[in-house]
C-alpha cells in the first residue's frame, strides 16, 4: 500500500513537473492577457500547485530539507503570480492584501530564512539540521541512500537518549 502511494506521488510529480516546463514557454510566448495566454497560465499554475502537493506528499516517505525549501520557494513564486491578477488597482475596495498573501508571504519568508541559517550553518562547519532542530531530527536528514521515513522517524523523536551528530572527521586507518 505504502508503495503504491510513494510510486503515485512521484510519478504525479514528475508529469506536474513536465506539464509546467513544457507549458510555461507557451503562456510566455502567447500575447499577455490573451485567451491562449491565460489557458497556458492556468495550467501552469495548477502544474505547479500539484508538484507542491506532491512533495509535501513525498516528504512522509522521503525527506530532503533542501528540495522542500526549493519547493515552497517556487510554488510561491506561482502564487504571487497568480494572486497579482486579484490586485490590479490596490486603490479600490476588495483590492486589498488577503490572509492567503500573507500567509505565502510568511511561509516565504520562513523557508527563505531557513535557507540562510542552514547555509550559515554549513559555512560554519556545523551539522545543519543538528544546529537547526535538534539531535532528535537527525534521521529525517541523514545523508545516506535509504532515508528514514517520517514513521521510522518517530522511535528516536520519542527517544530521551540521543546520539551525538556524525562526525565529519576522517576515518584513521589502522596500519
Amino acid at each position: 500500500m505504502w508503495h503504491f502511494i510513494d510510486r503515485f506521488f512521484v510519478l504525479s510529480h514528475v508529469i506536474a513537473g513536465m506539464l509546467a516546463l513544457v507549458v510555461a514557454p507557451l503562456a510566455m510566448a502567447t500575447v499577455k492577457g490573451g485567451l491562449w495566454h491565460r489557458r497556458w497560465g492556468k495550467l501552469y499554475f495548477y502544474g505547479m500547485a500539484w508538484i507542491f502537493v506532491s512533495t509535501i506528499g513525498l516528504a512522509f516517505f522521503r525527506f530532503n530539507a533542501f528540495l522542500f525549501i526549493v519547493n515552497i520557494m517556487s510554488f510561491y513564486g506561482a502564487v504571487v503570480g497568480y494572486r497579482v491578477l486579484y490586485r490590479k488597482r490596490p486603490g479600490q475596495p476588495g483590492q486589498t492584501p488577503k490572509a492567503i498573501d500573507w500567509i505565502a508571504a510568511a511561509v516565504m519568508l520562513l523557508a527563505g530564512v531557513a535557507f540562510v541559517v542552514w547555509g550559515l550553518a554549513g559555512l560554519a562547519g556545523a551539522y545543519a539540521p543538528e544546529l537547526l532542530l535538534g539531535s532528535g531530527m537527525t534521521p529525517f536528514f541523514t545523508p545516506n541512500r535509504r532515508t528514514p521515513s517520517a514513521k521510522r522517524a518517530i522511535i528516536p523523536l520519542a527517544s530521551s537518549n540521543r546520539s551525538p551528530p556524525p562526525s565529519r572527521r576522517p576515518i584513521r586507518r589502522h596500519s
